[in-house]
């Protein structure tokens, strides 16, 4: 072997196999054959040989490929975020349907019933006639009336039958209620100016309320009218409400129906309680009518309970 004049080895001339010239290349003499080995790129971003160009394309294909996964990541840490506020949103729906409703009859609670009546409170004396201009506002449409019932020997009811039975006779009448009141528009307004009232029906304060303060107690309000003009429909609900029978039995259902005239000047709280007065002043006036009534022909006629 002879050495070049940069003392390194001079290339060996490639061993023939079999016929087959087989080249090494840098390999010395005696030494075992290696793949030919590249310096890493150190800025794959400059130059233009063939080499740089391959591994400016593998580090953006890399690049991309990073944020592709950055990208997903954050899609399913979205989502996963947007599901638990869809499922905080449901918990505070049914939070709030259990802070203003009773869970029997799905009517108003005694708190909602307090905020709602309130509010037409506060929105009857918004209204100032004086400043109607169209001459359709009457003296009503600032009025709030006022309905409580109190069931006929409900505590009796219990005693006797047992409390399912009570809490299905609770039931039929907020059923019984809720359908009086959807059925019955010309509670707010008559037929000839619905269409022409200035004061929506469903603005705030302007709705109607079936609600279900306690036990056997509930409680309509009706805005824009006054218990002069509800004397007539009050009884008409009375008498309904005393032809209902518990749903599956053939226990009669009866109660008494007060209403009253909210007082503008007095509290939701103070309003209550007169409506509370009437209710009982109208079960002495059934009391006394039910004494003076002259015998049920019918010996099996049901009992009031």
């Amino acid at each position: 072997m002879t050495a070049s004049s940069e003392g390194f080895p001079e290339r060996a001339p490639a061993p023939e196999q079999d016929g087959l010239a087989t080249d090494f290349s840098l390999v010395a003499v005696g030494s075992v054959p290696k793949a030919r080995e590249y310096r890493p790129f150190e800025d794959p971003f400059k130059g233009n040989s063939k080499y740089n160009m391959v591994a400016r394309y593998i580090a953006l294909k890399h690049r991309v490929t990073l944020l592709e996964d950055r990208l997903a990541e954050k899609d399913s840490l979205f989502a996963e975020k947007e599901a638990a506020l869809i499922k905080a949103q449901a918990r505070i729906s049914a939070l709030e349907e259990l802070a203003y409703h009773d869970s029997l009859t799905g009517l108003y609670n005694r708190r909602a019933l307090e905020d709602r009546l309130h509010l037409a409170l506060q929105h009857s004396r918004s209204i100032n006639p004086d400043d109607d201009e169209t001459g359709i506002l009457e003296r009503t449409d600032r009025e709030v009336a006022l309905g409580f019932i109190d069931l006929d020997g409900f505590k009796r009811l219990n005693d006797i039958h047992g409390h399912a039975v009570g809490d299905q006779a609770l039931v039929t009448v907020a059923n019984f209620l809720s359908k009086a009141l959807r059925s019955s528009d010309d509670i707010v307004v008559t037929p000839d100016d619905k269409l022409d009232k200035p004061i929506p029906a469903d603005a705030v304060g302007a709705e109607q309320t079936v609600a279900r303060p306690h036990g056997d107690e509930f409680v309509l309000i009706l805005p824009h009218t006054n218990a002069e003009k509800m004397a007539a429909r009050a009884r008409i609900i009375e008498d309904g409400l005393n032809k209902l029978v518990i749903e599956g039995t053939n226990i009669p259902i009866h109660g008494s129906l007060g209403i009253v005239s909210c007082d503008l000047n007095l509290s939701a709280g103070e309003n209550l309680k007169l409506a509370d007065a009437a209710m009982y002043r109208r079960k002495q006036e059934r009391k006394a009518e039910q004494v003076s009534a002259p015998p049920t022909a019918s010996p099996t006629a049901p009992r009031p309970v």
